[in-house]
């Protein structure tokens, strides 16, 4: 595995966090805004931290998503432009196979990190509502105990 970096920055008055990852030679950027949305508690720290750090690490398997799609596609030209079909067989039978070996290897690994990502988007989206949900029932919980407290 290379080296990876995580480097988290703050945004005043706790509306939101970012985070920079760099992972080889891939930077990725993900942010995770506080909007509120009716509730006065505030997300954690740790809760920003981990929705900017998913994002970051999507942005950088999004990457090398485009990066493993231009390989395809410059290996599909350059046979298809330096060697057209009127080579001898045995040329075309050599460079076809491992062609389509390459050409097969990388759609899986573009397969593989669409799967990836579509994982991280689903992580993202459970571990939001959760978090929303956990601060909804603390509100309440909250709101129960200020009523109880009070003078009547």
């Amino acid at each position: 595995m290379g080296k990876r970096y995580l480097e988290f920055h703050y945004l005043p008055d706790e509306i939101g966090t970012y985070c920079v990852a760099k992972k080889k030679e891939y930077i990725g950027v993900g942010a995770a805004l506080y909007h509120g949305g009716g509730l006065e508690e505030h997300p954690t720290k740790l809760m920003g931290e981990t929705i900017a750090h998913l994002k970051a690490e999507r942005d950088i398997l999004k990457q090398q998503r485009k990066d493993k799609k231009a390989q395809l596609k410059h290996i599909i030209d350059f046979c298809t432009y330096m060697f057209p079909k009127k080579y001898d067989k045995a040329l075309e039978d050599w460079l076809y196979i491992r062609r389509d070996e390459k050409i097969a290897e990388l759609r899986e690994a573009i397969e593989h990190i669409e799967n990836e990502i579509k994982e991280i988007d689903e992580v993202i989206i459970e571990y939001i509502k959760d978090k929303e949900d956990f601060l909804r029932r603390l509100k309440k919980k909250r709101e129960k105990k200020d009523d109880n407290n009070t003078i009547k």
